[in-house]
């Protein structure tokens, strides 16, 4: 009959295969969480190069130990597009480095100097995306066609669609750690100055809506502010548009057409002067 501890020794080697299998179980499902650490890498995106790519393998590779193998698998699961099919094309590459050579021969960091010119010429800031995001997607794009940081910012303050004056302060930066502090001044100015413009805005859009108050004419006097049916003239008739006198209209009327200002000018004439007075003669 064993003792017990033959029993125990008798036991341990369960023990230790048990362990084997949960390492086995737990590397496994680290390995395909970390898989999506990794972004798909296509080829044709001008911003995310190959270097980038292997840079993020290698870089989750020491963080989560893995191994040459693991490194080859998450790779190959992680192209797509023109590289996934590059990929199929070739001769099956049996370790990392072997791939990692290859496809960093294929698909090359470096673009033509003048296409990225054109690119970054034509590239506009757009209204829903910040201005730290654009300066990073202008840099990485610089950085592809081997542009000295200065040239590469002068597109960047050229790509943001404002005036002159509002860009001011961008002009002349030519280090992407000052171009970055004065992005953030102009970005809190920027929205500072579209605040009252847009209330300005909808003042003006709700004024333009509203109805207008038609002015009452009152057509027996003339007078504003009242219609006919309520002058306080009414009483002493239909009033003559020619002498501005009531009582009969301008077709009955009997004096001329200048007689109002003949008669006005005398009238402001008399109350000037007062009025004449006739004396006779010395010799009666």
């Amino acid at each position: 009959m064993p003792n017990n501890k033959d029993r125990r020794g008798s036991r341990q080697p369960d023990f230790n295969d048990d362990d084997d299998d949960v390492k086995s179980t737990r590397g496994g499902s680290m390995l395909h969480l970390a898989e999506d650490l990794i972004s798909k890498f296509s080829g044709k995106d001008d911003f995310y190069t190959v270097s980038a790519w292997i840079q993020d393998i290698e870089d989750n590779a020491e963080i989560f130990n893995w191994s040459p193998t693991q490194r080859l698998l998450v790779a190959r699961r992680s192209l797509t597009g023109t590289a996934a099919l590059w990929l199929r094309s070739e001769k099956t590459h049996k370790t990392w480095d072997d791939l990692r050579a290859a496809i960093t021969k294929e698909f090359s960091d470096t673009m033509d100097a003048k296409a990225v010119h054109e690119m970054m010429s034509s590239r506009r800031k757009k209204p829903n995306e910040s201005c730290f995001d654009y300066m990073l997607t202008m840099k990485a794009l610089g950085k592809r066609g081997k542009l000295p940081d200065y040239v590469a910012i002068k597109y960047i303050v050229e790509g943001i669609e404002d005036s002159e004056m509002s860009k001011m302060m961008l002009y002349g930066v030519t280090s992407y750690a000052d171009l970055k502090e004065k992005l953030k001044i102009y970005e809190m100015i920027a929205a500072k100055s579209r605040k009252p413009t847009q209330v300005k805005t909808v003042s003006s859009a709700k004024a333009s809506v509203l109805p207008r108050v038609p002015v009452a004419r009152c057509f027996s006097c003339g007078e504003m502010g009242h219609v006919s049916a309520e002058c306080p003239r009414k009483a002493q008739g239909r009033k003559c548009f020619n002498c501005n006198e009531f009582g009969h209209t301008s077709p009955e009327c009997n004096k001329p057409r200048n007689a109002k200002k003949t008669d006005s000018s005398a009238a402001a004439s008399t109350s000037r002067t007062g009025p004449m007075t006739h004396t006779g003669s010395g010799n009666g």
